[in-house]
């Protein structure tokens, strides 16, 4: 397994494969946004709008499987 592991991350593989290790990285930015804001958000619901924390995890709970399914035809 380390094996495998370090020659994925060698220099040459990354170089061959700089486009898969551009998408990696961009999702890992995006990813990391996410959990940063996230949280922020429902604080500004909770406070400003006057949405509770459960009707938010509620309201995410409700759209999530949607927007997966809408994602599938864009695979």
């Amino acid at each position: 397994v380390w094996a495998d592991l370090r020659r994925l991350l060698s220099l040459a593989s990354i170089r061959e494969n700089s486009a898969l290790f551009l998408v990696f990285i961009a999702l890992c930015t995006f990813s990391i946004g996410w959990q940063i804001t996230r949280p922020y958000e429902v604080i500004y619901l909770n406070n400003t709008v006057g949405i509770s924390k459960t009707d938010a995890g509620i309201i995410t709970a409700m759209i999530a499987p949607v927007l997966l399914l809408l994602a599938i035809p864009i695979g």
